[in-house]
């Protein structure tokens, strides 16, 4: 109680125009007995900022003396409680002094979630294939992974293409989420021929010769021998390495570190790259 009575002394003599405060351009007002601020929830990074302007003011600090001895009600000011226990604290009162004496960092701006462009897919579940920015769109039973890109009719039907939902030109992705990344634009490598379109897909062979290579249907997996696999959807992907991920069976499929093939976590933020389909495709 002796330290919270200093501290209003202190909080008190703050509103008086001395070399200091005013060193650091904070604006003296008298001291009131109840403060009355107008709540607001814009996040504040500083204790003791209660309406989230980026600084502590006099009658923030009083606010916030007047909470400590209960004279205020908490929700006037979230931020005069840093911890979130339900009381403000002599401790948290020193540290919103300090604030107001010095410069109190500017509210973070929230960083929206990119709305869904085809990039990532949903592999399995109701909303298979679909584009998605997070596993929450594919739930309850997908997973949110990157998407691939097959030829899709034409000669080459059926190969891997470097541009989903867009074409190769000049070694440039033109149209689709992968737009301006580098690409091989020789038909049959990196891009379709005449009369086929580079579709984006989140499906992938799930056996054989040609097992986690991207695909559009089964005839897209037929082994040399002639068999033709299941071109299909696992709700896993691969959690580092070299395929980030990418759509996987099982562990063997993600090489180079990470965690192997898992399940979908609650919530992915990778940035979608023009991650390159696995080297050494069997020849068709």
């Amino acid at each position: 109680m002796h330290r919270l009575i200093l501290l209003t002394f202190l909080v008190i003599s703050l509103s008086a125009p001395v070399g200091r405060k005013e060193a650091y351009a904070l604006t003296p007002s008298p001291p009131a007995a109840t403060a009355t601020l107008t709540p607001t929830s814009n996040p504040a990074r500083c204790i003791g900022d209660c309406d989230g302007s980026g600084d502590v003011t006099i009658d923030e600090l009083v606010l916030m003396v007047n909470m400590a001895l209960d004279s205020a009600a908490l929700n006037l000011c979230t931020a005069g409680d840093g911890d979130g226990n339900g009381a403000v604290t002599i401790d948290e009162i020193v540290q919103a002094v300090n604030a107001a004496l010095g410069e109190c960092p500017a509210p973070a701006t929230p960083t929206a979630t990119p709305a869904a462009d085809g990039a990532f897919r949903c592999s399995a579940g109701p909303h298979d294939q679909a584009p998605c920015s997070s596993d929450d769109d594919c739930a309850p039973t997908g997973a949110c992974v990157l998407s691939y890109g097959v030829c899709d009719g034409g000669s080459y039907d059926g190969f891997a293409c470097d541009c989903p939902d867009g074409t190769c030109v000049s070694g440039s992705c033109q149209g689709g989420p992968f737009a301006g990344d580098a690409c091989t634009d020789e038909a049959g490598n990196g891009n379709c021929s005449v009369g086929g379109v580079c579709a984006g897909t989140s499906h992938i062979c799930l056996a054989g010769d040609f097992r986690a290579y991207p695909c559009l249907k089964n005839d897209d997996c037929t082994d040399d021998n002639g068999t033709a696999e299941t071109c299909g959807a696992t709700a896993e992907f691969c959690d580092g390495g070299d395929f980030d991920g990418s759509p996987c069976v099982d562990d063997t499929d993600c090489t180079g570190g990470g965690n192997g093939c898992i399940a979908p976590r609650f919530f992915r933020t990778e940035t979608p790259t023009n991650t390159p389909a696995p080297t050494g495709t069997p020849s068709r």
